[in-house]
């Protein structure tokens, strides 16, 4: 009897230490002062980056840009999926802007996300916006839930003279989002989607 309660016990022990692809979690990465320097000299105006963790049984990992106009969703720019059944550990996620000017001074740049599964960039992206804010939005180790989107960094603008910072709590969607005339946001999605 003593044996099976070893053996009883060995196996919920092992359960509950296997990944199961029940629980997911990104947080912020902390760049070292060498890494730092590093990016500072590669021209990215702005840059975060995420560790996830964890692993997808039976379910995808989607990763998109979206952008919203005056509190509303208008479209999504980029999206990268297909990460069925993948296993996380320290990967790392970025998502940052290269600024340009173009001809006329206005502000535009180029978007760049990594993510595990490889990178996304876009053609450069006109904002006509006078001022900007970019941020993470996440500060702390945060928990995926299936189906419910994860918003890690992002940027907004206006042709105002005043801009509030851009924040959101834990990942949720920014509330003060009609505060901008134009918000592009990098969102995260763990979903049975295939």
């Amino acid at each position: 009897m003593k044996k099976l309660m070893m053996v009883m016990l060995a196996l919920v022990t092992l359960a509950a230490c296997s990944p199961g692809g029940k629980k997911l979690t990104i947080e912020p990465y902390k760049l070292s002062e060498k890494e730092r320097q590093l990016i500072q000299r590669t021209g990215v105006f702005s840059i975060d980056y995420f560790e996830i963790n964890g692993h997808l049984d039976d379910a995808d990992l989607q990763f998109s840009v979206v952008v919203y106009e005056d509190g509303k969703l208008k479209e999504e720019l980029l999206k990268m999926y297909g990460m069925l059944d993948a296993s996380f550990k320290n990967e790392l996620i970025s998502f940052g802007m290269f600024e340009t000017k173009n001809g006329e001074e206005k502000q535009q740049f180029t978007l760049e996300v990594g993510t595990p599964g490889g990178s996304l960039g876009s053609s450069t992206y006109e904002t006509g916006m006078t001022a900007s804010v970019y941020g993470a939005l996440i500060d702390n180790k945060v928990t995926l839930e299936k189906e419910q989107p994860l918003y890690l960094a992002g940027w907004a603008g206006t042709t105002k003279d005043v801009i509030p910072t851009l924040r959101g709590e834990n990942g949720q969607l920014p509330e003060n989002l009609a505060s901008y005339e134009r918000a592009l946001l990098l969102k995260v999605l763990w979903t049975v989607e295939k």
